[in-house]
C-alpha cells in the first residue's frame, strides 16, 4: 500500500507542468536546497534549479573580511552558480580563527575574483557597510556590469575621496534603477558626479550617518542634483537632513509625489503637488525652523492628500512653533483622513502648546476616520468625540482629576465601528504638598 502510493506521489511529481515546478521550486528562501538537493532528484530537476525563475526568493548575504577582502565558501560558491538572487547584501566582519579560516574563506578567492565569476542577475543590492577601497572597487565594477538587472539599491558613501567618487559614479551608470538609499558620511566632498542622471529613480531615501546640526552644502548639491535628474519620474522622498534652498527648488519639480517625508522647514516644497497622497513632517534638531508664511501651502492646494504625520522628536525653539504649519495645511490640504502625532522625550514641553493646534485641526476637519495622537490633554476629548466617521482611535490622553469621570462617559458613549486603543492617565490639577512637623 504504502510502495503504490510512493509510486503514485513519484508519477504526479514527473507529470506536473513546468510553470507549476518553477512556482514551487521560487518559493524557496535557501541556496544550497537549490544547489544541493534540488539538482540532484532527476535531469528535468536539474535543469529548472537553473532557470533563473525557481531562485526568485533567494537573497545571500556576502560577509567580506575587513582586512583580506576574502569571503566564505559557502557565499562564494552561491555567487558562482545561482542563476539569480532576489537581494545580494554585503556586510564586513573580524577574521575568524586560524582553524575556522582554512575551512570557510573560500581558497584564498577575494571579493573581486569572485565577483568577476559571478553571472547571475540581481535585482536588489545592499552596501550599507564599511568595505575597503579594493572592496569597493570590486562592488561597483560588478554592479556597473549587472546595470541591466539592478533595481534597488542601498548604499553607505565614505571612505576616502576616490572611493567616494568611485561609489557616486557607479550609482550614476545604474540607468535603470528604481529606488535608491544613500546614507552619506558627515561632509562628502561632491563634484556633481550625479548630475543629470538616474531618470528611472521612483523611490529616494537620503540620510547622513551621523546627526548634523549643520547640513554642509555639498549635501545639498547633492540632493538637488538627485531630484532634478529623477523629477519626472519620483513618487517618494525620505530625506532626513535640512535642505537647503537649492534642493527645495528642485523638489518643487516632482510634481508626480506620492509619498514624502521631510524636515519641517522643506513644507513650502510641497505645496503645489496634486498628486500627494501622504506626507511626514519631522522636527528633529532644536534649529528646525517652521517657514515663513509666504512659504506656506496655499488654501485648498493639496487637495490630494489622505495622510498627514508629524513626528515632533525635540523641542523647537522658543519663537518658533509647529502650531502655524499644522493650521497652514489644515486649510491646504481639507481631505486628510488620517492624522498622526507623535512627541518624542525630548519634546513633552511643547504637548500643551501644541494641543490648541492639534483641537483646531480635529474642528476643521470632521471627516477624519483615523487618528493617533502620542500624547494630549483634556480639551481632546470633546473634538475626538465630535469626529463622526471615526474608525481607528488610538490616544494617551493627560486627564484632571475633575474632568476624569466626564472623559470617561464621553469615549464609552462614542458610537460606531471603532477600534483602537484610548489610554487616559489621571493627573493631579494642582500639586499637594505634605508636610511633616517635628514633634
Amino acid at each position: 500500500m504504502s510502495v503504490g502510493f510512493h509510486i503514485g506521489a513519484v508519477i504526479i511529481m514527473e507529470n506536473l507542468p513546468t510553470e507549476v515546478l518553477l512556482n514551487i521550486f521560487g518559493r524557496l528562501k535557501d541556496a544550497t536546497t537549490l544547489l544541493d538537493c534540488v539538482s540532484l532528484v532527476c535531469w528535468r530537476w536539474n535543469a529548472l534549479a537553473k532557470d533563473p525563475r525557481a531562485w526568485a526568493s533567494v537573497s545571500c548575504t556576502c560577509y567580506v573580511m575587513q582586512k583580506t577582502s576574502t569571503i566564505f565558501k559557502s557565499t562564494a560558491r552561491i555567487l558562482k552558480h545561482a542563476p539569480a538572487l532576489s537581494k545580494l547584501t554585503f556586510r564586513t566582519r573580524e577574521l575568524v580563527s586560524a582553524e575556522e579560516a582554512a575551512d570557510l574563506i573560500a581558497d584564498g578567492l577575494t571579493l573581486g575574483e569572485v565577483l568577476n565569476l559571478c553571472r547571475c542577475s540581481i535585482s536588489t543590492v545592499d552596501v550599507c557597510c564599511t568595505l575597503t577601497m579594493a572592496a569597493t572597487q570590486a562592488v561597483c565594477a560588478w554592479m556597473e556590469r549587472n546595470s541591466h538587472t539592478l533595481r534597488s539599491l542601498s548604499m553607505f558613501v565614505n571612505g576616502k575621496l576616490n572611493q567616494r567618487r568611485r561609489q557616486l559614479n557607479s550609482i550614476k551608470s545604474l540607468v535603470h534603477l528604481q529606488e535608491l538609499v544613500l546614507v552619506v558620511r558627515e561632509s562628502p566632498r561632491y563634484q556633481r558626479e550625479l548630475h543629470e542622471s538616474l531618470t528611472s529613480l521612483r523611490v529616494l531615501k537620503y540620510s547622513v550617518s551621523t546627526p548634523l546640526r549643520k547640513v554642509p552644502e555639498n549635501h545639498v548639491r547633492l540632493l538637488a542634483d538627485l531630484l532634478r535628474g529623477a523629477a519626472a519620474t519620483l513618487c517618494h522622498v525620505d530625506i532626513d537632513v535640512i535642505l537647503g534652498p537649492s534642493a527645495v527648488q528642485a523638489l518643487k519639480q516632482c510634481t508626480r509625489l506620492t509619498s514624502a517625508t521631510l524636515n519641517m522647514g522643506a513644507v513650502g516644497a510641497v505645496h503645489a503637488m496634486a498628486s500627494l497622497r501622504e506626507l511626514t513632517l519631522a522636527v528633529r534638531s532644536p534649529d528646525d525652523r517652521c517657514p515663513r508664511n509666504a512659504e506656506m501651502p496655499a488654501v485648498g492646494t493639496l487637495c490630494g492628500l489622505r495622510l498627514l504625520r508629524l513626528n515632533v522628536e525635540t523641542i523647537v525653539k522658543a519663537d518658533v512653533g509647529c502650531g502655524p504649519m499644522l493650521q497652514a495645511l489644515g486649510l491646504a490640504a481639507p481631505n486628510v483622513a488620517t492624522l498622526v502625532v507623535n512627541y518624542g522625550r525630548s519634546a513633552s514641553a511643547l504637548v500643551p502648546a501644541m494641543e490648541k493646534d492639534v483641537c483646531e485641526f480635529l474642528e476643521t476637519h470632521p471627516g477624519l476616520t483615523a487618528v493617533t495622537i502620542s500624547s494630549g490633554g483634556a480639551s481632546l476629548v470633546p473634538r475626538l468625540a465630535g469626529l463622526t466617521d471615526l474608525q481607528d482611535l488610538r490616544v494617551d490622553l493627560r486627564i484632571p482629576l475633575n474632568d476624569w469621570g466626564t472623559s470617561c462617559e464621553t469615549f464609552r458613549s462614542m458610537s460606531g465601528p471603532i477600534r483602537g486603543v484610548v489610554k487616559l492617565i489621571p493627573v493631579e490639577v494642582e500639586p499637594k504638598t505634605f508636610r511633616w512637623m517635628q514633634r
